[in-house]
């Protein structure tokens, strides 16, 4: 898990942007666009998190892919979930790529909220980063 998480020296602020109500609103396309990016780049680095999981290479290709495919969204939103804290304003994807929460709100639309409930939730179980990474390795390896 920590191999496939992003390192807090070098994360990209780059796409950052202050709330600013005066910025005009984005298009739906920049919105699609947006997600796709963030949710194709996390799923890269989702893949490269369940390719180290001890025995899951061992599975035959079409299983790792069809386990692989059932869980991805769910561990998309666990792993962003865990890096969220519900008193920042900030969210960091597993590309390292940090976004304001407003600007996800332009994005994720009402799935933003569902996940920062889940964060909220996740959070106030204090799970610690070794159960965290077994939690990852179990959704994966049901999600079918």
């Amino acid at each position: 898990h920590v191999d496939t998480s992003p390192d807090l020296a070098s994360l990209d602020y780059s796409h950052y942007r202050e709330p600013n109500l005066m910025e005009p609103p984005i298009s739906e396309a920049d919105k699609t666009q947006q997600f796709y990016s963030l949710l194709t780049t996390s799923v890269d680095v989702i893949k490269h998190f369940a390719e180290k999981l001890p025995g899951f290479t061992d599975f035959c290709p079409e299983d790792q892919e069809l386990l692989f495919q059932s869980a991805s969204l769910e561990l998309f939103v666990l792993r962003l979930s865990y890096r969220t804290r519900i008193d920042d304003t900030k969210m960091t994807f597993c590309n390292g790529i940090v976004l304001d929460k407003l600007q996800c709100q332009r994005s994720f639309g009402d799935w933003l909220s569902a996940i920062l409930d889940f964060s909220r939730s996740l959070h106030s179980m204090e799970i610690d980063i070794s159960a965290f990474a077994c939690i990852c390795a179990l959704t994966l390896i049901t999600g079918i």
